[in-house]
């Protein structure tokens, strides 16, 4: 996996991270095409967490 990008959404205060996924099998072949995982984050009264996610392929 690779960090593919981030960015800040100034309207709601979140972070958003874009990381791009592989995956292979045991011969180091791929066996998926890559997917992408979106972690958004937000500062609330106990620190950061995060707050949603959804994939894309």
């Amino acid at each position: 996996m690779v960090i593919q990008g981030y960015g800040y959404y100034e309207e709601n205060n979140t972070y958003v991270i874009h990381i791009r996924e592989f995956y292979v099998d045991e011969y180091n072949e791929p066996v998926s095409p890559p997917t992408f995982l979106n972690l958004y984050f937000r500062e609330l009264e106990e620190g950061w967490r995060i707050i949603e996610f959804d994939f894309d392929v």
